[in-house]
């Protein structure tokens, strides 16, 4: 039954995750414009969030999601200017890649498909 299963939805995968990836991101982009304004640590726990998705989904981004997810970043960006803004964004570099290498494993199944 997978392998029927898998025959039948493997075209289809990598366009919905595509999709989805948009979707996802045009919705957080939507709803952080809503909350309009950020202190410093909120923007950039944001920006770990959002990075961390990106890393992880990175195969499947399309030029809409690549453009939302540009736009989120700079959005955020803006409301971590700081004297130290170069020290948060390698902080947010540094715990994003902590965590991708935490959770290698369980995301393993979003990394591309080797030909």
């Amino acid at each position: 039954v997978y392998d029927d299963v898998m025959g039948i939805a493997k075209p289809w995968v990598h366009k919905v995750m595509q999709t989805l990836l948009w979707m996802i991101s045009d919705n957080f982009y939507s709803l952080m414009r809503r909350v309009g304004d950020f202190c410093v640590t909120g923007a950039m726990q944001v920006y770990v969030e959002i990075e961390f998705i990106r890393r992880v989904l990175g195969s499947f981004e399309s030029p809409a999601s690549r453009e939302t997810l540009r736009d989120v970043r700079n959005f955020l960006e803006r409301h971590m200017m700081s004297p130290s803004y170069g020290e948060l964004k390698q902080k947010a570099e540094d715990i994003v890649v902590k965590a991708l290498k935490s959770t290698r494993v369980m995301f393993a199944c979003f990394a591309p498909a080797s030909q």
